[in-house]
């Protein structure tokens, strides 16, 4: 079987002080037959210059050189040129175990009819490392796959960590001018794809808490998620079946950021339209008892909230120390 070309883009912006250790990651991988597209996205720093380095050693390296327009459009950037038959988007500040590619490349074998591979990663903090397996090793259809992100969020809306046959996602670009934008593209990427793959084996090394990185604290801009999957319902309106997953998608993430809001004390009161939206939505539920907990989430959320994390509990551990 040849080896294909896979492609690898990666945005750049202001990272010096992680950038080699990605670009190391990238250009010492087992698997060679790569094309490493480094889109830098206006850096005022010196990441730009090391892009520059690191392509006159390398001539597998291509760079773009851009003025600043966000992650989205840097990506979209190293999209339009990319000609492997695989593609891989790694963010910056991050890296790669070296047999990685290496790795990918001996599951599709194994499955020649896979589109999208999913790796296990590893969130790396400043002073501990934590590694998030969310599947044993499995094999999905499309259908299932979206399923399990929309309702579990086991398959993960992040693009890093995985690799995509540009066959069928080659069309696709990420939204502009917002966060949140992998969730929007991975759906797109399941919907127009027949295979899905997920191996646990850590992979993927995630950088968390450095300055000037964009996740954090509960705020406001976490409703770009919900805009993003708005904008997909406009695309989709005709398409019953991703209108049923968008919706539970919705509704999913709705849920997700008023817990996180009560958790972190912060206000959720800019999520009270989104719950009355999603109330007349048809949504996905794997049974009737998952379906009832979640329309009584959306017409009773704060009592939801209360029994979820605060009665329950004490409940469960009445009947633990009772029958002890």
């Amino acid at each position: 079987m040849k080896n294909p070309l896979v492609s690898i883009i990666i945005p750049v912006y202001n990272v010096e002080p992680y950038l080699k250790e990605c670009l190391d990651s990238i250009v010492n991988q087992t698997y060679s037959l790569l094309e490493i597209i480094l889109v830098d996205d206006g850096s005022t720093d010196q990441s730009g210059v090391i892009c520059d380095e690191y392509a006159e050693k390398d001539d597998r390296i291509r760079v773009i050189h851009q003025h600043n327009q966000g992650l989205s459009m840097a990506r979209n950037a190293g999209m339009e040129i990319m000609t492997g038959e695989w593609v891989m988007f790694v963010d910056s500040d991050d890296w790669i175990d070296v047999r990685t590619i290496s790795i990918c490349m001996e599951e599709i074998q194994k499955e020649v009819s896979i589109d999208i591979l999913e790796f296990a990663c590893r969130d790396v903090f400043t002073h501990n490392e934590v590694d998030r397996i969310y599947l044993n090793t499995v094999l999905y259809s499309n259908v299932e796959a979206l399923r399990k992100m929309v309702c579990e969020n086991s398959v993960t809306g992040t693009v890093w960590a995985k690799l995509f046959n540009t066959e069928h996602i080659r069309h696709l670009r990420f939204i502009r001018g917002r966060k949140h934008e992998d969730t929007p593209f991975v759906f797109e990427a399941l919907f127009c794809t027949s295979q899905y793959k997920y191996i646990s084996e850590v992979l993927y090394y995630y950088r968390r808490e450095r300055e000037g990185q964009i996740t954090g604290q509960f705020s406001e801009q976490k409703l770009d998620m919900l805009y993003n999957i708005e904008h997909l319902k406009e695309k989709y309106r005709n398409y019953k079946t991703a209108l049923l997953y968008l919706n539970t998608l919705y509704i999913f993430w709705v849920k997700s950021y008023f817990f996180e809001g009560l958790d972190q004390s912060a206000s959720v009161k800019f999520l009270h339209p989104h719950i009355r939206k999603a109330k007349s939505f048809d949504f996905y539920s794997t049974s009737k008892k998952e379906y009832l907990k979640w329309k009584f989430f959306l017409y009773m959320p704060y009592l939801y909230v209360a029994l979820v994390s605060k009665i329950l509990p004490r409940i469960r551990k009445l009947f633990t120390y009772g029958c002890s």
